[in-house]
């Protein structure tokens, strides 16, 4: 077999050119994967707030679609039990952020804003 110089080339790039598109692909497989681990080391770090939370949801709240709260009283209510069991509330924000996640949507009026589909148990008079 007779391989022209332009032969010998053209093979070349041609190697060249997979070479370089699977080093891409690896390059991004490697950074998915580095993202995913970090993803899930914050999530362990947030684990017990996110339990906590649904923990919260099922024990004073309830759920519904014609139901719907104020953030500042949702936030206190959450604030309260997540310092009877012994976490920090974390910010408004993260609240919000987290409410989010938990597929609740929000709302806005004059009066401020709060979350549709749940509201907070009405506590008993003493």
């Amino acid at each position: 077999m007779n391989l022209t110089e332009q032969d010998i080339q053209r093979i070349a790039d041609a190697v060249y050119s997979r070479v370089e598109v699977r080093l891409a692909e690896l390059t991004v497989s490697i950074m998915d994967a580095i993202n995913e681990e970090r993803e899930g080391e914050r999530g362990d770090v947030s684990k017990p707030v996110s339990d906590a939370l649904r923990q919260w949801l099922a024990e004073r709240c309830e759920t519904g679609e014609h139901f719907k709260e104020m953030s500042r009283e949702l936030f206190a209510s959450w604030r309260q039990y997540a310092k009877a069991v012994g976490l920090d509330a974390g910010s408004v924000k993260a609240f919000g952020e987290s409410m989010r996640k938990l597929k609740f949507k929000p709302f806005r009026t004059r009066n401020g804003r709060g979350f549709a589909g749940l509201r907070v148990i009405p506590s008993e008079p003493r």
